[in-house]
């Protein structure tokens, strides 16, 4: 069972290098490396994904932000406890900055914390670092294109809980992320976007009862 891990650039190649380098030094799970600079395609961050894992070959995706930085053994701690859950859906590190509850303490710390420690979440992981099999993807033919730059990982999660997966956090797992690196080095509004993402998160959840009680 391997792995695409899957990073986006946006002309930043300096930071996009650094991404990979952490990857190819901590990574000891068979894997593959799919990189895309997205900054001159015409593509939202949306299709590229949709685009690069129908293309993929691979049984699992890991979703990677170009300002996240593995630490040793990220990979295989995370697929180790993904593969040996029935409801494997989606599963997650710990990390130092996300808009979830996955913030922890230093990576150090964490591994002698909360050896093998996974949590069954409630809540949506965040999309900087996100593991899930490919099969998922196809059953609910990927992820929406309505959304652009935020929103589509939340949007597809919670179509795949109500199919009855499930998100886990792996709290021994730390992923240093830098957050939001690509939006302030390019001054774009992230406030503006993430409002867009919730509009159109509900004006699909307002279609989809429209369409219940016809």
């Amino acid at each position: 069972m391997n792995v695409d891990i899957i990073i986006i650039g946006y002309n930043n190649p300096e930071m996009d290098s650094s991404c990979i380098k952490e990857v190819i030094q901590n990574t000891d799970y068979p894997y593959k490396i799919t990189y895309f600079d997205n900054y001159q395609s015409g593509y939202t961050l949306t299709q590229v994904w949709n685009r690069l894992i129908k293309s993929s070959k691979s049984e699992y995706i890991c979703l990677l932000n170009n300002d996240a930085f593995p630490t040793n053994h990220w990979l295989s701690k995370l697929m180790s406890s993904l593969v040996e859950r029935k409801s494997h859906g989606f599963i997650g590190p710990s990390t130092n900055s996300c808009h979830t509850i996955q913030s922890s303490i230093p990576s150090e710390e964490a591994t002698e914390m909360f050896s093998n420690t996974v949590i069954e979440l409630d809540n949506h992981l965040s999309g900087f670092c996100l593991l899930f099999p490919r099969t998922i993807w196809k059953k609910l033919n990927g992820f929406d294109e309505s959304f652009t730059l935020y929103g589509q990982e939340s949007d597809f999660i919670e179509r795949a809980k109500r199919a009855g997966y499930k998100c886990w956090w792996r709290k021994d797992v730390f992923v240093y992320h830098i957050g939001e690196a690509t939006s302030k080095k390019f001054s774009i509004n992230t406030e503006k976007e993430r409002k867009k993402a919730k509009e159109t998160y509900k004006y699909k959840e307002l279609s989809t009862f429209s369409k219940k009680i016809k």
